[in-house]
């Protein structure tokens, strides 16, 4: 675990996975780690799978009907 927190302190990634012998677990759960990017991964600032992404790519519009 050392090792691990020493990896996890040191790295300079957008996502990181640590495989644990205890239960070695790769993906990210969508809604609960969205992946933003970081650094030169990234390019929308806001994070892909997350609640706010979708909005980026929506507009609002209002329509009134007159009968």
């Amino acid at each position: 675990d050392e090792e691990v927190d020493f990896f996890l302190d040191n790295i300079e990634a957008g996502v990181v996975y640590v495989n644990r012998e205890a239960g070695a677990t790769t993906g990210a759960w969508p809604g609960y780690q969205p992946f933003g990017g970081w650094k030169g991964s990234g390019s929308t600032g806001k994070a892909g799978g997350g609640p706010y992404y979708v909005q980026q790519y929506m507009h609002e519009q209002s329509q009134t009907v007159i009968e």
